[in-house]
């Protein structure tokens, strides 16, 4: 969740509460303090993605969610309960406030996971506290890819003018397709981190066929070919070819990959008559067009 005015992003997760699982509690895992303009947010595969002026950063979304442990007080007598820290089982009694009573003398499961026995003096709890850093932060798991060839300045201060990524999807686990303010195609690539590993990046500009204004993708994980729907923002809309999809797991692949371009091909182009407001993917060959009036399906074989 993006608070605008409070300069702030919170990751959440959800917890199920009860045995029925009808009931969920929402907890707030990590807090990023937002130093720069955020343009787009994604969630992909793991990862937390923010585009920003000239590039976009990636946040290992396992790490965020993870959160950081505090234990607040040790006991011998704890492990004798022969359960894990955060583990509660149905024989633990209440003990003070060790979390929300329910029924006769139970301690039910609890955000903050109390281990306690009756009687106790010394109760054990371990709590998860979120994770706070800010988002320009040099912490593991976070790192800025920046665009490749984007460097505009204007005709008389000679200033360099930013370019916003607008529009983030992905592709595969580890390929994501961004969209910028001046109508081109970045493909990020991304190395699968190990826990406790920077993310390793690479970003490559594709050739432009437009100035692309809208872009539409259904992710195909198990496909070695992936369709792009792109238009203009006008009247035309070209369906992209891109291939060698497969899945880059380590340093190595991502080495290749600088070194082998991707292929993409034209290979469909749609002509409306009316001004396409919107693209949406109904499958690898097929797409939604919103136009002023009208929604179109096509479909090809």
């Amino acid at each position: 969740m993006y608070s605008v005015s409070g300069s702030k992003i919170s990751v959440f997760a959800v917890k199920d509460v009860g045995a029925d699982g009808v009931a969920v509690k929402l907890m707030r895992c990590a807090v990023i303090d937002c130093c720069k303009l955020v343009w787009s947010i994604s969630v992909s595969f793991g990862f937390l993605i923010l585009g920003e002026d000239d590039g976009v950063r990636v946040f290992n979304l396992r790490q965020l969610v993870k959160g950081r442990v505090r234990k607040a007080k040790s006991s011998n007598s704890s492990l004798k309960l022969g359960l894990l820290n955060g583990v509660i089982g149905d024989n633990v009694q209440e003990a003070g406030d060790c979390g929300n009573k329910h029924g006769s003398g139970k301690c039910e499961g609890t955000c903050d996971a109390y281990l306690c026995r009756k009687n106790d003096r010394n109760c054990v709890s371990v709590k998860r506290r979120s994770v706070k850093l800010k988002q320009d932060s040099c912490e593991d798991g976070v790192c800025f890819a920046a665009f490749k060839g984007k460097e505009l300045e204007t005709s008389k201060s000679r200033r360099r003018i930013p370019v916003k990524a607008i529009s983030i999807d992905a592709l595969s686990p580890n390929k994501l397709l961004i969209l910028d303010s001046d109508g081109g195609l970045q493909l990020l690539h991304l190395s699968i981190p190990v826990i406790g590993s920077d993310i390793t990046t690479f970003m490559q500009q594709l050739p432009n066929t437009m100035k692309v204004q809208k872009v539409a993708v259904l992710p195909e994980i198990a496909a070695r070919t992936q369709s792009v729907w792109v238009s203009d923002g006008y009247n035309s809309v070209q369906m992209m070819v891109a291939s060698d999809m497969d899945s880059a797991v380590s340093q190595n692949d991502l080495n290749e990959s600088k070194e082998k371009p991707m292929h993409i091909t034209v290979g469909l182009t749609i002509f409306t008559g009316e001004k396409i407001q919107d693209l949406t993917p109904l499958a690898g060959n097929a797409i939604l067009i919103l136009g002023q009036g009208n929604l179109y399906t096509y479909a090809t074989s």
